[in-house]
């Protein structure tokens, strides 16, 4: 076995082309065969097998009346199984449906994606974590950036593991956002289940503050 890990995804544009190659890739990830000594089984080996499938999708949804607007762009990082370091690498569709693969976060310690990138103050101060999520949040509650908005997801890479944790958010009550879903609404907690969602939380505007570091 040359791998054996969670990779993180996260994506921006088109929600049904985003769909299509998640539950795409998630498939067909999970059971890769490779040739010792010939394969190239790191995460550029890997993201170029996943490559493939991405124009495929794009291509055909982009042909649907979807048209433009079936764009989807995401990327992948993880463990490199032939280095054991932290990579990543972008997949983007430009407006022509020309389709690109690059490997990011190598000269920069940052990277935006989607149509809210053009939104990013470039001489902001963007140090913590909390600093990219202040960002974020504010293009979420800027009305006139119309394409940004939803609720805030947060995900972390330790080694080859990626874990995406659900936000806390305090206004008019308390509230347990996992993207769409708040799990602490009365909606939830007043059902007839003894079933509970086992996802993990954070605070992120108040836990990262505490640490000039994070």
């Amino acid at each position: 076995m040359a791998y054996q890990g969670r990779l993180g995804m996260c994506f921006a544009g088109s929600a049904v082309n985003s769909l299509m190659i998640k539950e795409s890739v998630a498939a067909v990830l999970q059971d890769l065969q490779y040739a010792p000594g010939y394969t190239d089984v790191s995460l550029k080996g890997i993201c170029e097998f996943i490559f493939k499938a991405y124009k495929l999708i794009s291509i055909e949804i982009c042909k649907t009346a979807a048209g433009p607007k079936g764009i989807a762009s995401f990327i992948v990082c993880g463990q490199c199984p032939s280095t054991s370091l932290l990579r990543a690498f972008k997949f983007s569709t430009n407006s022509n449906n020309v389709h690109s693969l690059d490997e990011v976060l190598v000269s920069s310690n940052h990277e935006f994606l989607g149509s809210g990138a053009a939104h990013v103050d470039p001489k902001a101060a963007l140090v913590r974590n909390r600093d990219y999520l202040s960002v974020l949040r504010d293009m979420i509650d800027d009305e006139s950036i119309e394409s940004v908005g939803g609720n805030i997801q947060y995900g972390t890479l330790h080694n080859n593991d990626f874990t995406v944790y659900g936000i806390i958010e305090f206004k008019d009550g308390v509230h347990h956002w996992r993207g769409a879903l708040d799990m602490n609404s009365d909606y939830f907690m007043s059902a007839q289940s003894d079933l509970i969602s086992g996802i993990s939380y954070i605070d992120p505007f108040n836990t990262f503050g505490r640490s000039s570091a994070v």
